[in-house]
């Protein structure tokens, strides 16, 4: 249980310092410094080897949000990538590698070359006061957490009002423009699964025709 709550706290504080717009998979990449920091505490490491195995799990961080965009499967499998990557950094850690250690702020560091803007001042001090795995939340549906508010409220509207979908001509939906930029996409006739759960006007027609995602 330490071992989870404190990975789960590594990633998200790193991306919660994040200030940038996404370039790179932060599930992926912050995940692989996360699962690092669980992986480290249950073997136990000593703090330099918890160091090295920080700076050589940075040196294979990858997934860009490229998978996002086209909706391919690859992007679940890059939290997988870094995941498994972490584990080889912990495997080599452990056997004296040493790794690179300026891995957040240094001048090829995660923030400067995979993030760019961050406030980490202000996020370091929050460790060991803000629990961020009380701050996760699951979701109910299987589609894109960003189109989970356009599907709550097509259901709910269909619910309250005994909607059929030949009751509607159109609909509008007002989102922020980070929701718009991952899940406002348009439909085309050869998606496939995982670009359509990705795409909120093929969520919100299917939520509001069939009463479930």
């Amino acid at each position: 249980m330490r071992a989870v709550t404190l990975g789960v706290d590594v990633a998200c504080h790193l991306g919660v310092a994040s200030a940038s717009p996404l370039k790179f998979f932060r599930p992926g990449t912050c995940g692989a410094f996360g699962a690092t920091a669980a992986v480290s505490i249950l073997r136990g490491f000593e703090t330099e080897q918890l160091i090295s195995g920080f700076g050589i799990a940075h040196a294979q961080l990858c997934g860009t949000m490229q998978a996002h965009t086209e909706g391919s499967p690859l992007l679940a499998m890059q939290m997988g990538f870094n995941a498994r990557n972490a584990m080889t950094a912990c495997d080599i850690a452990l056997h004296g590698i040493p790794g690179t250690r300026h891995i957040l702020e240094g001048p090829f560091g995660f923030y400067a070359l995979f993030e760019g803007q961050h406030h980490l001042d202000d996020v370091l001090p929050q460790l060991g006061h803000v629990w961020r795995i009380t701050e996760v939340a699951h979701k109910p549906f299987p589609s894109g957490r960003a189109t989970h508010g356009i599907v709550d409220a097509c259901l709910t509207l269909r619910k309250e009002h005994s909607l059929a979908h030949s009751d509607i001509r159109n609909v509008v939906a007002r989102v922020p423009s980070l929701t718009h930029h991952l899940v406002g996409r348009p439909v085309t006739r050869d998606m496939d699964i995982n670009y359509a759960r990705l795409c909120a006007r093929f969520v919100a027609a299917r939520a509001l025709i069939t009463g479930e995602v």
